[in-house]
């Protein structure tokens, strides 16, 4: 440190030190909460939510929804749907099974594929499924 002449200049000095050395660190973190959401059209077509062992994954439907779990996933996957919002944990991995997602009242029944591991995959939080494309 510089040797100055009063110690408030040499409080200011420590100060603007810090500050910089604070703004230098946030200017190099990733402050954004959440990557883009991934968007599926529903095509009749079986879809793969893979979920890592801990992680919540968010599945967005048009409507309201129920999910029917096999028997095989109720001790290892927590669903829970709420207002057409379907949260996904996987509580250990497991292989890849169906499971069906009923949209409430009457509207279409999707399939999800979901596998479970505790590997990394993409930062996907937030999956949007929306009603079927042209046939």
């Amino acid at each position: 440190m510089p040797d100055l002449p009063f110690p408030s200049m040499k409080k200011a000095w420590l100060l603007a030190v810090l500050w910089c050395l604070s703004t230098a660190t946030l200017a190099g973190a990733d402050i954004s909460p959440h990557d883009p959401p991934e968007r599926i059209v529903w095509r009749k077509v079986p879809i793969e939510l893979s979920l890592v062992v801990g992680e919540e994954r968010l599945v967005h439907f048009p409507d309201s929804v129920r999910a029917g779990l096999p028997r095989s996933l109720t001790a290892v996957l927590q669903a829970q749907s709420i207002h057409g919002t379907l949260y996904l944990q996987a509580r250990q991995p497991f292989s890849s099974t169906r499971i069906m997602v009923h949209t409430q009242p009457e509207g279409p029944i999707y399939l999800p594929d979901v596998p479970s591991s505790k590997t990394i995959r993409a930062e996907i939080r937030d999956t949007y499924i929306g009603a079927t494309g042209p046939e």
